[in-house]
């Protein structure tokens, strides 16, 4: 099944060709669609964020960002719009708290722990050294939206480095009455951590709850040319 679904991604960065950029092709997909509500999980220090600002402007956008240093400078960064909502919060599928690996490159922060031979695969290799371990607080999208009362999301993008597994779990409600019109989330082909989510997983849940993969975005690929991960963009059916 794994090689399959791989042929298909390979097939699909030949054949199409990787020429939209991510963003712009999910405004052009929304176009007909009222402003909702988007979901920056794993925001980082608010680029991607910064980019729905752009483009989504009418759209309140909530950024989660559970470690502090990356939090504290998505706070100030984005201080005097009303339409950013930053919270300090890790996305899984339950409300806890849980270890969070803080890591040399904090892009490559991750509640999972780091794969044996990581280095092998990272840009650069010493980005997946671990700086520390420390406790964060963790919710799910279901019990979120709820206690925030959000009814719809026009956009979930997730960059959790291989957590997204997880924060689908925590998304069934939302996931099995189409409540989600467009995911963005980032796909792993090769071993990162331990327990992530495999790109034929997340096409698979995704697929249970009628969403289909729309396009493949920003392939990185090593010396040989093999893919190592990409952003995959998934839209609900009628989308």
């Amino acid at each position: 099944m794994a090689g399959t679904i791989e042929s298909v991604f390979r097939y699909l960065e030949y054949k199409i060709g990787l020429t939209k950029d991510a963003l712009i092709q999910q405004k052009d997909i929304l176009a007909k669609s009222e402003p909702g509500a988007i979901f920056d999980v794993g925001a980082n220090i608010g680029d991607t964020t910064a980019a729905y600002t752009k483009y989504f402007p009418k759209s309140v956008i909530y950024s989660f960002e559970p470690f502090a240093d990356s939090y504290n400078k998505l706070m100030m960064r984005f201080a005097d719009n009303p339409m950013v909502k930053p919270f300090q919060l890790a996305i899984a599928n339950r409300t806890t708290s849980m270890d969070f690996y803080s890591l040399a490159v904090s892009g490559a922060n991750s509640l999972l722990p780091v794969a044996k031979g990581a280095e092998k695969w990272s840009e650069p290799p010493s980005g997946m050294s671990v700086n520390n371990i420390v406790k964060v607080e963790v919710t799910t999208i279901d019990k979120f939206c709820k206690n925030q009362g959000i009814d719809h999301i026009m956009i979930l993008k997730m960059d959790i480095q291989g957590g997204e597994l997880l924060a689908l779990e925590g998304a069934r409600e939302m996931l099995s009455r189409k409540a989600i019109s467009l995911i963005y989330s980032e796909l792993l082909f090769v071993p990162l951590y331990n327990g992530q989510a495999e790109y034929y997983q997340v096409c698979e849940v995704l697929s249970r709850f009628g969403y289909s993969l729309f396009n493949i975005y920003d392939s990185h690929c090593d010396s040989t040319g093999r893919i190592k991960w990409c952003d995959g963009i998934f839209a609900a059916s009628g989308i």
